[in-house]
């Protein structure tokens, strides 16, 4: 059974920092595969068309007849723990620094043996349900949960490596104005964020919504304007490093269709805001972040990857959007949140 996390204590300087490393990010050219189901929270293995049958690893030809037609589709997740066992000095650095760290051996139902990442309370000869998960290279690694709920099972240390959970991390949201960021701001807090950056462009300016963000404890209002680069960099060199997980929630909603207006300056615009506004974001933020030691719960290492994806400058996409981060709740929330293990993503 799994202890619950607690809050994170004050870091003493005298001791050491774990390395900011990566795990191993090689892979082949056909295991991309994987990292795109991964990205998208599906878990899918080759099936070969011929014969119908599941490979694993990825490979040029099905093993079971050899036919060179393999294409990747979404699997049944059901397998048994058949062994497993426990690094206690692994080879690789980002390992060795996170040691003890288990890993197994999983027969799936539906064909292949998998060598996975363990969750605490996956047992030994007990079925357990897999998932693709991105690791800190970006890369998709294999990862085995318990079939069924556990108590504080978002809480195991291998699995926190694998995720964005909030709880106990620093969050900053780029545009407090927005109804977007007002709400995953809520969202974030009710989920267990330490402490919640709200970013806003020109904060002498009242907004609807304002009283409420300063009101709450454990959020804080911050200068930035995403698409000035000169913001960006300044807020990260005050808040940089100790920002966990960004989220981007820029917004700009262009006026009419292309059809309805002259020249190119609302484009232009909407190109700062959606475009080179994520790039001044990551540019800034994303060095510190990546290079960052870690005390076990709150460092991150950035990568890019869209959220919740709508169309840039869309209105109906930004309703569409609010509409769903309204309607989830923490630990919703959460479990969007256990698909991916982005440092930044982008709510636009």
């Amino acid at each position: 059974m799994i202890e619950p996390i607690k809050p994170p204590r004050r870091k003493n300087p005298l001791l050491r920092t774990r390395l900011p490393a990566s795990p191993p990010r090689p892979r082949s050219r056909t295991s991309h595969g994987f990292t795109r189901a991964a990205a998208e929270g599906r878990f899918m293995l080759q099936q070969c068309d011929a014969c119908g049958a599941f490979a694993y690893p990825a490979r040029e030809a099905c093993p079971s007849c050899l036919s060179a037609n393999l294409a990747f589709a979404d699997a049944p997740r059901r397998g048994v723990l058949l062994a497993e066992t426990t690094a206690r000095v692994p080879s690789d650095v980002y390992f060795r620094e996170r040691a003890p760290w288990r890993i197994g051996l999983v027969k799936m139902d539906c064909g292949p043996t998998i060598v996975a990442h363990l969750h605490a309370d996956a047992a030994e000869g007990a079925p357990v349900r897999m998932s693709f998960q991105l690791d800190k290279s970006g890369q998709a690694v294999a990862f085995a949960h318990p079939e069924g709920e556990t108590p504080n099972m978002a809480d195991d240390k291998q699995w926190r490596e694998m995720t964005a959970d909030p709880k106990f991390r620093r969050v900053l949201v780029t545009n407090g104005r927005s109804v977007i960021g007002q709400e995953a701001v809520a969202a974030l807090k009710a989920a267990g964020a330490k402490t919640v950056f709200v970013g806003v462009a020109e904060p002498w300016r009242p907004f609807a919504g304002e009283n409420l963000l300063r009101g709450q404890d454990g959020i804080e209002i911050v200068t930035l304007d995403a698409a000035d680069e000169k913001s960006a960099a300044d807020l990260a060199a005050d808040i940089g490093g100790k920002v966990d997980i960004l989220v981007n929630t820029t917004e700009y909603v262009r006026p009419g269709g292309l059809l309805d207006r002259r020249g190119t300056s609302i484009a232009r615009d909407e190109i700062d805001q959606a475009y080179l506004g994520f790039i001044n974001l990551a540019q800034a933020f994303g060095p510190g972040m990546r290079m960052r030691g870690a005390d076990g719960i709150n460092a991150r290492r950035g990568s890019l990857r869209p959220a919740m994806p709508v169309q840039p400058g869309s209105a109906s996409g930004h309703r569409g959007c609010h509409r769903r981060l309204a309607a989830e709740d923490p630990e919703r929330l959460r479990q969007s949140a256990s698909r991916h293990r982005a440092g930044l993503v982008n709510l636009n």
